[in-house]
């Protein structure tokens, strides 16, 4: 049977190398589908199929914030349909939500650091505590931050994003424990992430501990992006619900700043509301229906090279039925002529 296969296969090679037009034509058609379908493909499955590099995806979700009532926003309707939270949502939604295994919030900002005499601005991550607990990423060198980096007056702790590791110090394992400089801070690193990791759709550089003090925070100043991970077997919509309560009960437990007070309830008019939507959708955002349709388009197009190929085998195979009459009288059977 291997002989007879390797015949088949000698024969074929020969007849590909005395068509060497016919061989070309059909070589390019299917390496120019076949490589368009899998740059598109590698694209789709990174964006769409697997957009998240986090265990257990399924069970992150994005805070989604809405103001219907707020006056002078954006849009024909009015309203605020996507605002960040401020810190002290952060704090109420932390402390007594019924849905969530952890919580976090995280805000990406200019860094200025210096190593040795050089200095640069990079792109930092000040993440709360919850933020890592929900992605589920430990470093993948040193520690993550603890409750003590949380603190006023702790240690000034730094993580470095692998993408900066490699940049700025070669990949070398030896960084844990060394300083960098912001201003006249020394920032000292505990930890660096590994290569997939991003804070949602932030590739940091670093990241530092976020912490608040209770006795300075106010209703206002929206400046924070929310993660949290759903407990076992609660669902979106009782997360929903779960955070609509908390978004009631945060409106009367903070003040306004100094000198803004309205009442004890000033945002009441606002009509707040905080949902729960999966954080798939967030990261995707609004390229899922283009990167489908761009699918099926390539899809297409590798059925048209496919039927075009089998035209040329057909086209071929009319110049080739004396050969067939031969091998059919020889007693070739219906299989081996196909």
């Amino acid at each position: 049977m291997r002989s007879l296969l390797t015949l088949h296969l000698r024969q074929a090679v020969r007849g590909l190398r005395r068509n060497p037009t016919f061989t070309i034509a059909v070589l390019l058609t299917l390496a120019l589908a076949i490589g368009a379908n899998t740059a598109v493909f590698s694209v789709v499955n990174g964006v769409l199929i697997n957009p998240m590099p986090y265990p257990e995806p399924e069970s992150l979700v994005d805070v989604l914030t809405q103001a219907p009532g707020a006056p002078n926003a954006p849009g024909a309707s009015g309203g605020i349909t996507n605002m960040p939270e401020s810190a002290s949502m952060y704090v109420t939604y932390a402390e007594n939500n019924q849905s969530f295994e952890s919580l976090g919030v995280f805000q990406p900002f200019p860094l200025n650091v210096a190593i040795a005499d050089t200095s640069e601005q990079i792109r930092g991550v000040a993440i709360s505590p919850g933020v890592l607990e929900s992605l589920r990423v430990p470093p993948m060198l040193g520690r993550a931050f603890t409750d003590a980096d949380y603190h006023a007056g702790g240690p000034d702790a730094v993580i470095l994003g692998w993408g900066y590791w490699q940049r700025r110090f070669g990949g070398d394992p030896s960084v844990v424990g060394r300083t960098l400089t912001n201003d006249t801070r020394s920032l000292k690193v505990v930890g660096v992430m590994p290569q997939s990791f991003r804070v949602v759709t932030v590739d940091p550089e670093v990241l530092i501990p976020l912490w608040f003090d209770r006795t300075t925070l106010t209703l206002v100043f929206f400046q924070y992006d929310m993660v949290a991970r759903l407990k076992p077997g609660v669902t979106l919509g009782q997360a929903s619900a779960d955070l609509k309560r908390l978004t009631y009960l945060w409106g009367g437990a903070w003040p306004m700043p100094p000198g803004y007070d309205r009442g004890p309830r000033p945002f009441d008019s606002w009509r707040f509301a905080s949902l729960a939507r999966p954080l798939k959708d967030r990261v995707v955002g609004g390229v899922a229906s283009v990167l489908w349709l761009l699918m099926a388009t390539i899809g297409i197009v590798m059925l048209i090279a496919c039927a075009n190929v089998a035209n040329l085998l057909l086209a071929r195979a009319e110049g080739r039925q004396q050969e067939f009459a031969v091998r059919t009288a020889l007693g070739a059977g219906r299989g081996r002529l196909i």
